[in-house]
């Protein structure tokens, strides 16, 4: 029904189709039309979420804002109170340090860390490409969109149910999404090397060129990561 409101010229053969989108692992878009129909429903989505997350914080956000009015977080000082230096005090402490290779670049991450918070943590590199770096979950594993494929040792090591659901629904399919893993999802657990492809969601077949970093809502973007395990 929601499809139907918002594409009301879409045949009914392919609103039956869509009909069957959660018992299936893949559906093959018949046009261009309903690929550009699920893009606005999952944009939709997301930003549902991230305004909803935003509102859920507002005490998180008084304590940053006045934290930064008093001069101890800045956008520069941001960077280098929660980026490699605290990392790096961190594992003297022993808590462990890991390297994560991600774009031409050489992350250090805690042991146990979320895979995206530590790379949005660096100041250097995001999992999202583009515009996904403000439309997204923040770390709910609804999106989609910090999709990377990982070579190295992670926890868990095999799709969690937020995984197995987000990773089989359009635009991700089978076979690319074998390969795939929500960074928002998995925690470091050694070196790793990840790799990010192209399009809005990561579903690319080719690398992405994109080296573009925001975090429009500074350390908001991962106040939801519920810490190591």
């Amino acid at each position: 029904m929601l499809i139907r409101v918002l594409s009301p010229k879409v045949p009914e053969d392919r609103v039956r189709t869509r009909k069957d989108l959660f018992s299936t692992t893949a559906v093959k878009f018949g046009t261009a039309r309903d690929e550009k129909v699920m893009r606005r429903i999952a944009v939709g989505a997301a930003i549902l979420c991230s305004a909803s997350c935003y509102l859920v914080a507002a005490p998180a956000r008084g304590a940053l804002a006045h934290t930064a009015g008093r001069g101890l977080l800045t956008a520069r000082s941001f960077r280098a109170a929660a980026g490699p230096a605290r990392i790096e005090k961190d594992s003297e402490e022993g808590n462990g340090l890991c390297h994560v290779r991600f774009k031409g670049a050489e992350i250090p991450a805690r042991r146990g860390e979320t895979l995206r918070t530590a790379l949005l943590r660096s100041g250097v590199t995001t999992p999202h490409n583009g515009r996904a770096q403000l439309i997204n979950c923040r770390g709910l594993g609804t999106c989609g969109t910090c999709a990377v494929e990982i070579r190295g040792k992670v926890w868990p090591a095999s799709w969690n149910a937020k995984e197995r659901l987000r990773l089989n629904f359009p635009p991700h399919a089978p076979p690319g999404n074998e390969r795939l893993r929500l960074a928002c999802q998995v925690r470091v657990e050694g070196d790793l090397e990840v790799t990010k492809y192209d399009k809005f969601w990561g579903q690319g077949d080719a690398e992405t060129a994109d080296r573009s970093f925001s975090t429009p809502f500074g350390e908001l973007e991962f106040l939801l990561d519920a810490g190591k395990r």
